[in-house]
């Protein structure tokens, strides 16, 4: 059985290189993604949210490092750089990743961003302005979570 810290860079791996068959093999079929936009998604979703993200982008790459893991947990740094692509703005966000694992695959999935940093770059002078405010968070939450529905029944 591959080692917790090998399957927290197994998953990276296959983010960085948009292998989507490898990162269901990773993840339980329990899992439980959240981060600061998108939150509570199960697998079937959290498969469908990084597929949509990663086939999106054309400029995407990714970097991670300071990989920690135990029997039961992992942690892991992590950045993206990217063209937001509803604004055409760059973003470089430094994400703060937290995994619990069972039966040798991801069962818990949590990132952490700064919201307001990210907001500013993805949206500048409204992100800079309404990005710290718990309305705005709120409509990026509802945007994205109804972007990923639309794609799951695209690919359906």
């Amino acid at each position: 059985m591959e080692s917790n810290a090998a399957i927290i860079h197994s998953f990276y791996t296959a983010l960085k290189s948009k292998e989507f068959e490898s990162l269901k093999l990773l993840y339980s079929e329990q899992l439980i993604f959240s981060d600061e936009v998108f939150n509570d998604l199960h697998y079937e979703q959290t498969i469908a949210m990084w597929t949509m993200l990663l086939s999106r982008s054309t400029d995407i790459k990714i970097e991670f490092g300071e990989v920690k893991a135990t029997e039961q947990s992992g942690t892991a740094v992590w950045q993206a750089q990217y063209t937001f692509s509803p604004t055409g703005r760059k973003v470089v966000n430094i994400i703060h990743a937290n995994f619990k694992f069972g039966e040798g695959k991801i069962i818990h999935h949590l990132d952490h961003f700064n919201f307001y940093a990210w907001a500013r770059q993805a949206f500048g002078w409204k992100g800079v302005l309404l990005g710290w405010m718990p309305f705005f968070r709120k409509k990026v939450q509802r945007s994205a979570r109804k972007s990923l529905e639309n794609f799951m029944r695209k690919i359906g």
